[in-house]
């Protein structure tokens, strides 16, 4: 089953980018195939597994934190062996689903990712081709939410006083062939001398 999902969570990355373009421009899309930000992407692969498992595992939406903030969706899959967190509402590419029971880590286009279970909290980090140190990546309190209480949290996300992490700012991120690309511009201009304009990250880094 863990092969089976990481080649959906595969498929879905190449299928369905990560991107602000819809808030940044206050279109009234959700859900969408063409993609999103995080509860988008999360909510559209929840119901991908619904669909192709069944009651083979129990899929349920999850907000987790990012820099001491609740803003982020990802999804709990529950197997023999306990809860997994996926994450593909991110602008990274977590690649595989992670053990919210014992530490874990991977790679994915060079990019570290480790995980580790404290107490009734999972704790992630990552790692950049070009950074030195680990740094925070979110962190899951594992205690369960009710599915009325994700949706509210869902619908009122974009309130100003949640200050997402990419309010304002433009963010796309895909992956092609064996390259995971990133596009980064704080001021929603597109200026093509800008060293970091554009990221690219490859499997074999």
């Amino acid at each position: 089953m863990l092969t089976a999902l990481e080649q959906e969570i595969d498929a879905f990355w190449r299928s369905v980018p990560f991107h602000t373009l819809f808030l940044a421009y206050e279109m009234p899309i959700k859900n969408s195939a063409h993609g999103g930000t995080c509860s988008d992407r999360a909510i559209l692969f929840h119901a991908r597994l619904t669909r192709k498992f069944g009651t083979r595992i129990k899929a349920r939406l999850h907000r987790c934190r990012v820099d001491g903030r609740e803003t982020h969706t990802v999804i709990l899959v529950g197997l023999r062996k306990g809860d997994y967190l996926i994450d593909v509402g991110s602008n990274w590419p977590v690649m595989r689903p992670i053990p919210c029971f014992e530490p874990s880590a991977f790679s994915a286009f060079g990019i570290d990712f480790r995980a580790a279970p404290r107490a009734n909290e999972l704790h992630i980090e990552m790692k950049r081709p070009e950074q030195q140190e680990f740094h925070s990546f979110l962190n899951a309190d594992l205690t369960p939410q009710s599915p009325q209480q994700v949706q509210a949290a869902i619908d009122d996300r974009y309130n100003p006083r949640h200050e997402l992490p990419f309010a304002g700012k433009l963010r796309f991120s895909g992956i092609h062939g064996d390259a995971f690309y990133m596009l980064r511009d704080d001021n929603l201009s597109l200026n093509a001398e800008r060293s970091n304009y554009l990221k690219v990250y490859r499997a074999n880094n």
